[in-house]
């Protein structure tokens, strides 16, 4: 009977949650711990009082949790949990010895006590002394993953494959999706679990045009969407999430640098609102770097950037500055400058939250690779690739230079794993125009003083002016 329940739970499941073989290996490990004394599931100084048979079993989803459990003798049942106390209650729809219960509207990625228990349903146990958390996604490795968005690859040709890697298991997803419009230097980011990618270059024939695309990818769903345009055509800026909106900075409006025509231009975009969203259009108060290929990322809903190249001229730079939507201003304070002047450099804010394996881990900054030779088209006619890596906290105005990339890399992209806390680097450029597959990681546990490592597992599709994202952040 025990055995026919599992079963059936995992056709309800749907494979949400795991692999089929997965899903049997764990629910056979945990089948032997129902008759352990010593199980690290269940205290089981209170079964007998309980009438429990065994140890419950748990599998959690994201926003739900199923218990399996048996009863010794035919039996009416519940589960009792809450996050500290009891906050609810959810009977058995059987009474029988073998029981499924299901506790759904739970919230994503947090910590609930609980107790299983036969009979009276007017006396629940307390207090709960069982643990379980709930998954951060029911497709966890979507939500943990890191997309492979945009770029070129061989040829000199935008990409329109989307590779998702999962740092956890170090298995890829080769084109998991695909752009509807292929294009490289575009401006994307992950909003509220979605991933927009807005801007950027095309390319027909030899010809490589700025455009105001903007499309919108649901990967739970695995739709894409024609969201509203730019008011610009764009390139080669900056993208960041802030509560409801999108922010846009920096860049310039064709593929000719040196013709753009923005002046401390911030873009707006809200996706919830109107039926493909709205975009608002507006000057800064204070003046923003008008520079191309500017690494930025946000901390806490402030933009931090440095280098990049001036459009005027293509002459690359190492200063940094701030933005605060919010007050649509700079920062007054003066930020710190990178250890080299160049563009097309990667970057990753590092945002450990509470619910994170290592929360006490300081906000950073790191920023790696690039190119240090002026040059004013797009993509470059000629690059001299970086292997520098810089590093700096959040709360301090100060670049630490941390080991060096083992190949110099213009235009790669990075990202964090929050999971294994380590930072991955993923594709670029060492020549003009060649992109390379190698992946790199970095522990953050001593991100200045430990080296670069070189993984066993090579991008699907080597390629550089790309972005990576992650929906959790």
């Amino acid at each position: 009977m025990v055995h026919l329940n599992l079963y059936r739970i995992y056709l309800l499941l749907n494979s949400k949650i795991c692999s089929m073989k997965n899903l049997i290996f764990i629910i056979s490990i945990l089948l032997l711990l129902l008759h352990c004394g010593q199980s690290p599931l269940i205290d089981g100084s209170n079964l007998n009082t309980h009438k429990l048979d065994g140890f419950p079993l748990v599998i959690p989803g994201a926003t739900s949790a199923t218990f399996i459990f048996k009863c010794k003798a035919d039996s009416s049942a519940a589960v009792a949990y809450g996050r500290g106390s009891i906050e609810g209650i959810m009977p058995s729809i059987t009474t029988s010895k073998d029981h499924i219960v299901v506790v759904n509207n739970l919230e994503t990625q947090t910590n609930y006590f609980y107790s299983a228990f036969c009979g009276d349903l007017q006396s629940p146990p307390n207090p709960l002394l069982l643990t379980f958390q709930t998954l951060v996604s029911d497709q966890p490795q979507k939500t943990r993953g890191i997309w492979i968005v945009g770029g070129l690859g061989a040829g000199i040709s935008p990409i329109a494959q989307v590779d998702l890697y999962d740092p956890v298991t170090g298995q890829w997803t080769p084109g998991i999706t695909n752009v509807p419009t292929p294009r490289a230097y575009s401006n994307i980011v992950s909003h509220q679990n979605k991933i927009y990618v807005m801007g950027g270059l095309t390319k027909s024939g030899v010809t490589f045009t700025a455009v105001n695309t903007v499309n919108e990818y649901d990967p739970f769903n695995n739709v894409w969407k024609t969201m509203a345009s730019m008011p610009d055509t764009h390139q080669g800026g900056i993208a960041i999430s802030a509560g409801n909106d999108i922010y846009v900075i920096s860049g310039t409006t064709s593929a000719d640098m040196t013709t753009g025509t923005l002046t401390n231009t911030v873009y707006k975009f809200t996706p919830s609102l109107g039926t493909n969203g709205i975009w608002l259009k507006y000057v800064s108060n204070t003046a923003v770097f008008q520079r191309v290929d500017m690494p930025g990322c946000a901390i806490q809903d402030t933009i931090f950037y440095s280098g990049g190249r001036r459009s005027t001229d293509g002459l690359p730079f190492n200063t940094s500055d701030a933005y605060i939507p919010s007050g649509n201003t700079t920062t007054t304070l003066a930020e710190a400058n990178i250890n080299q002047t160049k563009y097309g450099a990667a970057i990753a804010c590092y945002r450990p939250n509470p619910k994170d394996a290592f929360p006490a881990d300081p906000a950073s900054i790191l920023i790696a690779g690039g190119s240090t030779t002026a040059d004013v088209f797009q993509p470059p006619t000629a690059i001299t690739s970086s292997n520098s890596f810089d590093y700096s906290l959040a709360t301090t105005s100060n670049f630490t230079a941390g080991g060096i990339l083992p190949t110099a890399l213009y235009y790669p992209s990075m990202e964090v794993s929050y999971e294994l806390r380590r930072a991955f680097l993923f594709g670029g450029a060492n020549l003009t125009n060649v992109p390379q597959d190698k992946v790199y990681s970095l522990d953050l546990g001593n991100p200045t003083t430990t080296p670069w490592r070189t993984e066993t597992t090579t991008l699907p599709v080597a390629r550089y002016g790309h972005k990576v994202v992650i929906l959790s952040r």
